[in-house]
């Protein structure tokens, strides 16, 4: 079922500048007009050389955000356009002889994407950027031989703000596709659902724990209360299930008259369960599973609740309402949205909430019901929205767009991924934003919009992102349950809701 895997993929990031200098490094940006594509250039002349030349040769890196990259040396001498014979050291190691290739101009030698050695490019790439000196002689057809020596003891430092290492630490196979968000407790365990109906709970190690079936599809996301060593979530047969974490077993069930693919939130004393129905309902049951009241809406209750600051419960309905009520079940108001709300609200330190409606409006609300801004994308929406620490808003439409809305409601920046955005994306302590896409990529863009990374599972992703040490962990519709290492990664501690359900635990509201 497991597949362990410590595959390393290179991914590369942006900063728009041109003809900057960074150190004994030069960085160029160019953009291609017809594609929009960007590309990177890291440069740096040689310190020394045994042939004469108008210029100095260059060691070049050049990458762009397909991952392509390219390391060649430019002798600004013609060297011949037949197969260039390289003999090169790094450092005080062993001199390799190698065949690397010509370009057109016949003035570079290009790295070759596997080397004589047996090596990659990749690993060739490695090896600079643990090195202070590469030297490189390159001979032609006549015999003619030019040397070149290069310090690249500046190269690690440089390129680390483009170049991120993104380890696929495991992967565990379902057999069914993933919607489902996944839930991790303060152990690291991973608790979330798939469509045969399955629960499962897996360790920080991606091994089984345990495994419970119900008699429908899981589209619900768990919320999982450690103290209380509880997991609950809501299964398409119409019933909210609270599992042990510890074993799996089920300690109770409790039904609804219609299937359950709300969230269900979870009170900070763990003893009250709030979720929504297909029936129409949002439910509030006791530790026991004991209705404590139910509240009717007009239509279909998807999204799921979030618990505010002052213990406000908001919810939105297929009926096109953002509800507004209190621990005990009482309205206290109820907002229209221009269209139907599957999205879950997010809310900020002062209380204000945030939510979209499906026809791509997206609102800002005071805990009063005062519109604070009102922005419509050009997309549908049923992704969720995250706070940024700075009060920027963030969310995915089903047109691909994914849009930075800052605190006015003005639309600072938009990126656009293959596929359309269902899943919520988050936002680490760097201020990074990963962005899960139809498309079978995860997206990962920086504070201003431009990518770092993209990684495919090569099939849908719905599913909502979690991250708890390092580890970004996801479902995708290929069946499998990913964790990826992200280094030195967090979720933003000064963001007031930087994922959804808010914490990794999914409980709905924030956490002391």
């Amino acid at each position: 079922m497991i597949r362990k895997s410590r595959q390393l993929f290179l991914v590369l990031s942006f900063l728009l500048f041109s003809a900057i200098v960074l150190s004994d490094w030069y960085q160029k940006t160019d953009v291609d007009l017809l594609t929009n594509q960007k590309k990177v250039y890291l440069y740096t002349p040689a310190v020394s050389t045994d042939y004469s030349a108008s210029k100095t040769p260059t060691l070049v890196i050049f990458f762009d955000y397909d991952k392509n990259i390219e390391i060649y040396i430019n002798w600004n001498v013609t060297i011949g356009t037949n197969t260039h014979l390289v003999r090169y050291r790094f450092q005080n190691s062993e001199i390799i002889t190698d065949e690397w290739l010509p370009s057109v101009s016949g003035q570079s030698t290009f790295c070759p994407d596997s080397l004589g050695t047996g090596e990659t490019k990749m690993d060739f790439l490695k090896k600079l950027l643990a090195s202070t000196e590469f030297v490189i002689r390159v001979e032609n057809e006549y015999g003619n031989k030019y040397t070149a020596k290069f310090d690249v003891s500046g190269l690690s430092k440089q390129i680390a703000q483009y170049v991120h290492e993104v380890t696929q630490l495991w992967t565990y196979n379902t057999k069914s596709p993933i919607i489902s968000s996944p839930a991790i407790d303060i152990d690291g365990n991973v608790f979330f659902g798939n469509n045969d109906g399955f629960i499962f709970a897996l360790n920080s190690n991606g091994e089984l724990l345990w495994k419970f079936k119900t008699n429908g599809r899981i589209i619900s996301s768990p919320a999982v209360v450690s103290s209380k060593n509880t997991v609950f979530v809501g299964s398409y047969d119409g019933y909210l299930y609270c599992l042990s974490r510890l074993d799996g077993k089920l300690l109770w069930k409790f039904k609804t008259d219609g299937p359950i693919v709300s969230d269900p939130a979870v009170t900070d004393d763990g003893n009250t369960v709030i979720f929504g129905s297909n029936d129409s309902y949002v439910y509030a049951v006791n530790i026991s599973g004991k209705l404590l009241w139910k509240f009717k809406t007009s239509s279909e209750v998807r999204s799921g609740p979030v618990i505010s600051p002052d213990k406000t419960i908001y919810i939105g309905s297929f009926d096109g309402y953002l509800y507004a009520l209190s621990l005990n079940g009482q309205l206290k108001w109820k907002f229209q949205s221009s269209s139907r709300i599957s999205s879950t609200p997010a809310v900020d330190a002062n209380g204000n909430i945030y939510f979209a409606s499906y026809d791509g409006n997206v609102y800002a609300l005071t805990p009063n019901k005062k519109v604070i801004w009102n922005i419509k994308v050009m997309g549908n929406i049923i992704s969720s929205p995250i706070i940024g620490p700075d009060s920027t808003v963030y969310i995915g439409a089903l047109d691909g767009n994914f849009y930075a809305i800052d605190s006015f409601g003005m639309t600072k920046w938009t990126f656009t991924a293959n596929g359309g955005i269902y899943g919520t994306p988050l936002i680490d302590d760097k201020g990074n934003i990963y962005v899960p896409s139809k498309d079978g990529n995860i997206y990962a863009i920086d504070e201003n919009g431009s990518l770092l990374w993209k990684f495919s599972t090569n099939s849908e992703i719905y599913s909502s992102l979690n991250l708890l040490n390092n580890k970004l962990i996801f479902g995708s519709s290929d069946n499998n349950l990913y964790c990826l290492y992200i280094p030195s990664s967090q979720l933003n501690p000064k963001s007031p809701w930087p994922k959804f359900r808010q914490n990794p635990r999914n409980l709905g509201r924030k956490i002391g």
